[in-house]
């Protein structure tokens, strides 16, 4: 950085995509030269001054005071960004994830399904043609059986299921 002069007005592009306006000067903190720039206040944020290392500067275009003030007022940069998230949408996020944990804990609670369907029920009018399987939507319960299917059709002994 020898070679920036003292007190200059410039343009400064930092990595990062920020550019920042104002009065640079070279400063040593922390023993390493540094670049110091004097942010004029805008409209809309008091003056301000930072310092950049030469490894975060990528571009230094000197200007006239005059285009200086112009442009730092046309930049408003904010003197402190900092990321502060939404905590509205944390608080929704974490009701969600809540929601979701109770709802697997309630599903890991239910019982083991029954294997009561896979025989042949005889008569159902259910039944598929394939195997004669009793497939209506109450065989997921245990009264579902080959002695007790609710829609055993009764009159039929010849073992081949009933249409729909």
């Amino acid at each position: 950085m020898d070679t920036i002069k003292e007190g200059q007005w410039a343009i400064v592009e930092i990595m990062g995509r920020k550019v920042v306006v104002g009065y640079i000067t070279q400063a040593v903190q922390f023993g390493l030269p540094m670049l110091r720039i004097d942010v004029p206040a805008t409209s809309i944020w008091p003056a301000f001054t930072q310092d950049y290392g030469a490894q975060a500067i990528y571009a230094i275009t000197y200007v006239s005071e005059e285009v200086a003030k112009l442009t730092a007022e046309a930049n408003k940069v904010n003197p402190v960004a900092v990321y502060v998230p939404d905590l509205s949408e944390m608080k929704r996020a974490q009701l969600e994830n809540e929601r979701l944990r109770q709802e697997i804990r309630d599903l890991r609670a239910l019982p083991e399904p029954s294997q009561h369907f896979e025989r042949p029920i005889n008569n159902c009018r259910y039944g598929s043609a394939e195997d004669g399987t009793c497939s209506h939507p109450k065989n997921m319960t245990p009264e579902c059986t080959e002695d007790s299917c609710p829609e055993l059709d009764q009159d039929r002994d010849d073992g081949i299921p009933t249409e729909f």
